[in-house]
């Protein structure tokens, strides 16, 4: 909850210059995750994504030509991966609590205006993410908790493609599909995190 409040305070505070400087825009960001790991044997690569999570943050945004805008979010996200009834493997449940810093670029198209500020409607999202995690949980598929018993190294690095809907100048709606780069097992495990966020967002 700290760290929440912490990430919501530096993102009104960046809102504060808007008005001064309208190279970019600053907002909030909330949604939620379908997660999954590669290397768990719970699901494949395209059936699981059965662990929700909540994403929620903040987002600035720079506008670095027409149509064409930067930015980068730091979220509190949610991640794992959860069984399902035909899983095999040794994993019931992989619960992982991290704070994400997703750096995206934007080309943007469908120009419109709004109550006499122009807009465009469409963003097509391509970009990098940092993840640090923060604490995790390990479920075997007993019930026992092998949180304790388990290595997870706390750095991820992931690539991200998504799309963008802009209903008018301040509310928008992303989904995004995110791929781990990196193996965050540190034991014989190879795990890669792979997630489709929803998310909202809203500009000062």
């Amino acid at each position: 909850m700290r760290l929440f409040t912490s990430i919501l305070l530096f993102f009104i505070a960046f809102s504060t210059l808007q008005s001064q400087d309208r190279t970019f825009d600053a907002g909030l960001v909330l949604g939620f995750n379908m997660s999954q790991i590669d290397g768990d044997d719970m699901g494949g690569a395209w059936v699981g994504y059965r662990q929700l999570g909540l994403s929620a943050g903040g987002r600035v945004q720079f506008n670095i030509a027409e149509k064409w805008v930067t930015g980068f979010e730091i979220l509190f996200s949610q991640l794992g991966s959860d069984r399902g009834k035909f899983d095999i493997g040794l994993y019931d449940n992989i619960r992982l609590n991290c704070v994400e810093v997703p750096v995206t670029i934007t080309f943007l198209d469908w120009a419109d205006e709004f109550d006499g500020q122009d807009f465009y409607h469409i963003g097509f999202n391509a970009g990098l993410t940092y993840a640090r995690t923060i604490n995790y949980k390990v479920i075997r598929v007993d019930g026992a908790d092998i949180t304790e018993e388990t290595d997870f190294q706390p750095n991820m690095v992931m690539y991200h493609l998504g799309f963008t809907y802009y209903i008018n100048p301040k509310f928008g709606v992303t989904a995004l599909w995110t791929k781990g780069i990196n193996d965050f097992d540190r034991s014989n495990e190879f795990f890669i995190s792979r997630q489709i966020t929803l998310k909202g967002m809203y500009y000062f």
